[in-house]
Parts: structure tokens; sequence; C-alpha cells
């Protein structure tokens, strides 16, 4: 049997030793882009819950300019809102995180639909949301059904989500389906 001269030997051990750094770099690397997307996510949550607490809380006031400057956060809780529950449907890996997006998206549309409207509207349209009322309850029942077939398993989700449905019905008029 020939003998592998000791250089070859250490220059192997030495290609074997970049190889496995090399490996570990990469799988240290993926693991914090990993982290990072996941508290990207958990923060775009955070914010389009928030904007749901902000409209929940919202007192129409009878001063026209207070309407105009609430009409306006309204238009940019819907849009950033909704952006920011699609980027963590987008870009979130855990089931939790994608049905509590779901959740936000139908809460938030469900508070602009039910939403006091403003006087002021009435007279500068441009100052309503580009979707009418009936179109964000159909949003926000899309919403929440798709936690209820997507994500059976997340109850308090689908806790959740039955609420906004009731609620939905409730908003309709359909009595029979709101207590079902």
């Amino acid at each position: 049997m020939p003998r592998v001269p000791a250089s070859n030997t250490v220059r192997a051990c030495s290609w074997g030793a970049v190889i496995v750094s090399v490996a570990f770099l990469l799988v240290r690397l993926l693991m914090e882009q990993m982290a990072k997307a996941q508290a990207e996510a958990r923060d775009k949550l955070a914010v389009a819950r928030v904007w749901v607490s902000q409209l929940r809380n919202q007192m129409p006031d009878p001063d026209p300019l207070a309407q105009e400057q609430m009409a306006n956060q309204r238009k940019i809780a819907f849009d950033e809102g909704l952006t920011d529950a699609q980027d963590v449907l987008n870009t979130a890996k855990d089931p939790v995180m994608k049905a509590e997006a779901l959740i936000a998206r139908g809460d938030l549309c469900w508070q602009l639909a039910s939403a006091t409207p403003l006087p002021v509207a009435t007279t500068r349209p441009v100052l309503n949301l580009d979707a009418t009322p009936d179109k964000l309850l159909e949003l926000a029942q899309q919403a929440y059904e798709q936690v209820l077939q997507q994500y059976p398993e997340q109850k308090s989700a689908v806790i959740a989500a039955r609420f906004g449905l009731a609620a939905i019905a409730e908003n309709k008029g359909d009595w029979p389906k709101a207590a079902g």
C-alpha cells in the first residue's frame, strides 16, 4: 500500500477544516437572517395591531379640521395596516403569526367599516376611503374565513375569527348567523 506523504494529509485536513468552517458560517448566517425576518414580522404585526387599536378608540369630533385629520388617519391606517399584515403573511414562517396577521387584517377592515361616517367627507369625498363599508366587511370576512380554513389549530385566532364573523353578521342584520 502506497504511503501518502504527510504534506498531503495536512493539506486534506486543512481543506476539511475550511469546508466545515464555511458551512458553519453559512448556517449561522442563515439562522441570523431567519431570526431577523421573524423579528421584523413581529414588529409589523404589532404595528398593524396598533392601527386597529387607534381606530377602535377614535371618537368623531365636530370640528371639520379634526374630522379631516381623522379621515387622513383612517386612510393611513388602511394602507399601512393592510401592508404590514400582508408583509407578515409573506415573510413569517410561524403559523401563529400568520393567523394573527389575518386577524389583524380582518379587525382593521371591520373597524373601518364600522367607523362613524365623518360629516366633512360628505362634501369632500376625497376624504373617504377607496373601499366602501360593504367592501371592507367583505375583506374582513375573507380574512376571518381564511383563518378558519388555513389555521384551524390556532385556537385563539379561530376564536377571534369566529367573533369577527359574528360581528359582521350582526352588522348585516343576519341574526341567526351572528348567534351561530
